[in-house]
């Protein structure tokens, strides 16, 4: 219950860190894709 009312409170920090989190993740990706194209040439 506490949970939720903060959820409903303040949406936008649980949004900023989903979006923080999903570009950490796809930063991540990036990077290994990149080391895997590097290692191809």
């Amino acid at each position: 219950m506490l949970f939720v009312k903060l959820s409903i409170i303040r949406p936008k920090r649980l949004i900023n860190r989903f979006v923080a989190f999903a570009t950490k993740v796809v930063y991540n990706e990036s990077i290994k894709k990149g080391l895997i194209t590097w290692q191809r040439f």
